[in-house]
């Protein structure tokens, strides 16, 4: 599971993600989305957060073909900036894609299919 922090492509780029949690969009609680997401039937590892890529918690997540990584920031313009790098990387890699929402950033690792995407994003969003 530790491959799937794309530390290669993490250390080139900086990470965005969704709106998780319960807190609302833009100030997700990463312990309320990983209890949300395996509830949801996700596997989900919780990895220290990244000085190196300015995230303040990072969870790995997988689910049959699904890789993500969903990265949280201090503050929405750190995830802004970090969002769109890391959204051409991913493109560029392999067809994955980012969504960006507050201070939060999901990463696929390839673009989902749209059940699954809502499987993800709808928790992250609840």
């Amino acid at each position: 599971m530790r491959a799937l922090r794309w530390t290669g492509v993490a250390g080139a780029v900086a990470l965005a993600a969704a709106g998780c949690g319960s807190g609302g969009e833009g100030s997700a609680s990463p312990a309320a989305a990983r209890q949300c997401l395996t509830g949801a039937g996700f596997a989900v590892v919780e990895v220290p957060a990244s000085p190196l890529l300015h995230t303040t918690a990072e969870l790995d997540v997988t689910r049959r073909g699904l890789r993500a990584g969903i990265y949280f920031f201090s503050s929405e313009g750190a995830a802004g900036r970090d969002a769109v790098a890391l959204g051409r990387t991913l493109a560029s890699t392999g067809g994955g894609m980012t969504v960006q929402r507050g201070r939060v950033v999901v990463g696929y690792a390839r673009r989902p299919s749209g059940a699954e995407r809502a499987r993800l994003e709808g928790c992250l969003s609840s």
